[in-house]
């Protein structure tokens, strides 16, 4: 690790695939979930977000504090649902990290492209996010995201706040949920209501500005 960031300089590095503690104070960025897509399953999947999330909040005490956190890429096309690409969206945001776009934008439905640019959540890309009442949600052990395909046991904690107060909703499960509410606009459908209790369909995110 040394050498390697002595040869980098002042490049960034993201660490993937590198041991935890001795890649302190050597990486930029660590890799902090699994692949979100792969060979044998290319396509994105809700269920593979729900794997990469149970891991952000797994980690999410090293964002800001040992480095960026790196969830990979953030995915958006078809097959992926209106409501699973928000999840999606709400998802990367809570890592606290890089936000990279995975897919082809040269073909990418132009509303999602617009949705992963929009300047009202990029600009909150880098915040710690605090997962609310996070041991309320534990998961079991797993080989990794392809597993959650066939076995749903991960569990996402639903609610988030970023260090600038902005409240994110999050249900990365396979039923619909009920989540309180903070009120305000919601960035992600520019809707505005009150606080109070939201019910969110399977895989859908909510970003509010309360």
């Amino acid at each position: 690790m040394q050498i390697m960031r002595q040869a980098a300089g002042d490049a960034w590095i993201l660490a993937c695939g590198a041991p935890l503690l001795p890649s302190l104070g050597y990486a930029e960025s660590f890799r902090t979930g699994a692949d979100i897509a792969f060979e044998v399953s290319t396509e994105p999947l809700i269920d593979y977000y729900r794997w990469q999330g149970r891991a952000t909040a797994a980690r999410a005490w090293t964002a800001g504090r040992w480095w960026w956190m790196d969830p990979d890429q953030l995915i958006v096309r078809d097959p992926l649902s209106e409501a699973e690409v928000r999840g999606a969206l709400a998802s990367a945001l809570v890592s606290g990290g890089t936000w990279m776009l995975g897919d082809d934008l040269t073909t990418l439905a132009p509303d999602r492209l617009q949705l992963s640019l929009d300047p009202e959540l990029t600009t909150r890309i880098g915040q710690a996010a605090r997962p609310e009442s996070p041991l309320q949600w534990n998961s079991v052990v797993d080989a990794g995201p392809v597993i959650e395909e066939y076995m749903d046991d991960d569990r996402v904690p639903t609610r988030w706040t970023l260090e600038d107060g902005t409240v994110v909703l999050l249900n990365l499960g396979l039923e619909s949920v009920d989540v309180d509410g903070p009120g305000g606009t919601n960035l992600l459908t520019g809707e505005q209501a009150s606080a109070g209790i939201r019910m969110l369909e399977a895989g859908d995110g909510e970003v509010w500005q309360p």
